[in-house]
């Protein structure tokens, strides 16, 4: 009864370990700093996290608005790559080696970049993979060639997995 007890006081305390308690004079400018040194050290740590994530946060927005911006120039917009991404992992699998065919290949990349259309015929002979699926996921693999192509480093990371799977199979 006693270890339950015990078990049950420190899982009722683990919400107050992130707290940390301070003195009311370090708030003024009175007091002794050394004292509080680490106080002024986790508030400092947890300060410059938060601001790394808010810039990481901003950079990734602007990542995301830049590139919508681009994909205007295709048809459709950043929002619209919910519903035309794929879920399977064959066909993620299917899509990053079109991905990776088309940037692997000058021709084939100016094509997309410039006159906004994928060759899916030369894909298709190429790669043994269907019509249908190149254009049901166009949209997808166009975004992906674009952030891939361009400077977003942020974009990429999400789509780190293309590479590895176009290498993979």
């Amino acid at each position: 009864m006693i270890d339950r007890a015990i078990i049950d006081h420190l899982r009722s305390i683990k919400k107050y370990e992130a707290e940390v308690s301070y003195s009311p004079e370090l708030l003024t400018g009175e007091g002794d700093y050394e004292e509080h040194s680490e106080v002024l050290k986790a508030v400092s740590r947890e300060s410059s996290e938060t601001d790394e994530q808010n810039k990481t946060n901003l950079s990734l927005k602007e990542e995301i608005i830049e590139i919508n911006e681009k994909l205007r120039k295709y048809g459709f917009t950043f929002r619209d790559l919910k519903g035309c991404s794929p879920k399977a992992g064959k066909t993620k699998r299917e899509c990053a080696k079109a991905i990776t065919y088309i940037l692997d290949n000058k021709e084939v990349l100016a094509s997309v970049l410039e006159a906004g259309r994928m060759p899916a015929k030369e894909i298709e002979k190429q790669l043994k993979i269907s019509l249908k699926l190149l254009d049901r996921y166009r949209r997808y693999i166009i975004m992906a060639v674009v952030i891939l192509n361009g400077e977003y480093p942020l974009l990429a990371d999400y789509l780190q997995y293309i590479r590895k799977d176009a290498k993979g199979s």
